[in-house]
């Protein structure tokens, strides 16, 4: 059986992937390895070792965002926060030729697919966030965007790294050009400069924290997952981005049980930012659904901003 290419064209055969594991793993894995996941850059697989731990393989072809995460995993495993183990990692995974990283498999399903009317569960999310920002960053950062020292994409400001992570504002600019916000100019003008007044105190963003990334078992909290998106910036980002996804009473929840100091103005200006960026992204393809979604999303969060 061959599973499907890696991004650039890369054929994987599961025997020849285990392979190359079975060389470099401390607990061999057996067979089926099985396909869990694809993107335009990277796959992820899942197996178990011979011991029964089930495992999940990612190999990439776009940015290794690898080293990063390994990092974050640890850090947020000593601030209490549950989260895969790391089994390995290798920059360029002999046989295969490209960045790997193994990881143990948490039980759960995504929030998005757990009991909707467990308010509860958004309130241990909020204090989950809590502990995600309680860790600490390297004294050595390189700008807001990265704060490993294998960094590459440093920016010299907060608004610098806005624009090059979600296109802002020539996202929105792009929207109104293929009409899904007409009178968007003076929206666009509030948002950028709301982002370059923002004073805040930079704490480790998880970069992706949505509903997906969430894990639940058993009507709690089992795991976070994916934390390769991490940077440096505000707190209210993270929960910019999960308020995209959950409703008003559950993002309340969330924010009741938050710990930390938060300017709930920003958390509307970031999210339509992000939810602007997801819009032209999902035009350009042609998903108009998705982007109509995203686009009065974007247009709600800017209702919200004083």
């Amino acid at each position: 059986m061959t599973i499907p290419a890696l991004p650039q064209g890369t054929l994987v055969c599961e025997q020849f992937l285990r392979q190359a594991l079975i060389d470099v793993l401390p607990t061999p894995i057996g067979l089926p390895v099985a396909l869990e996941r694809q993107g335009r850059r990277s796959i992820a697989f899942r197996a178990h070792q011979v011991d029964g731990v089930e495992v999940v393989i990612k190999l990439t072809r776009g940015r290794n965002s690898y080293p990063a995460e390994q990092w974050v995993h640890h850090e947020y495993a000593r601030a209490q926060v549950p989260v895969p183990q790391i089994v390995y990692y290798s920059a360029s995974l002999p046989g295969i030729g490209c960045p790997c990283l193994v990881m143990t498999m948490i039980d759960g399903v995504p929030l998005f697919d757990a009991v909707a009317t467990n308010i509860g569960l958004y309130g241990e999310v909020g204090e989950l966030l809590g502990k995600m920002h309680t860790v600490a960053l390297p004294a050595a950062r390189f700008g807001l965007g990265g704060f490993l020292p294998s960094a590459t994409e440093w920016h010299h400001s907060w608004s610098a790294f806005v624009t090059a992570l979600h296109a802002h504002p020539a996202s929105g600019e792009y929207l109104r050009r293929h009409g899904l916000w007409p009178n968007c100019t003076g929206d666009l003008a509030l948002l950028s400069a709301k982002i370059s007044e923002h004073h805040f105190r930079c704490i480790l963003n998880h970069g992706d924290f949505g509903p997906d990334h969430i894990l639940v078992r058993a009507g709690q909290i089992a795991g976070v997952i994916d934390p390769g998106e991490c940077f440096a910036g505000p707190p209210e980002y993270d929960l910019a981005h999960i308020a995209l996804y959950i409703s008003e009473c559950q993002l309340q929840q969330v924010l009741n049980r938050y710990p930390g100091q938060l300017n709930l103005e920003m958390i509307h200006v970031y999210a339509a930012v992000i939810a602007l960026h997801k819009a032209a992204r999902a035009h350009r393809v042609s998903n108009t659904t998705r982007a109509n979604s995203f686009a009065v999303m974007a247009r709600h969060h800017c209702l919200l901003i004083n």
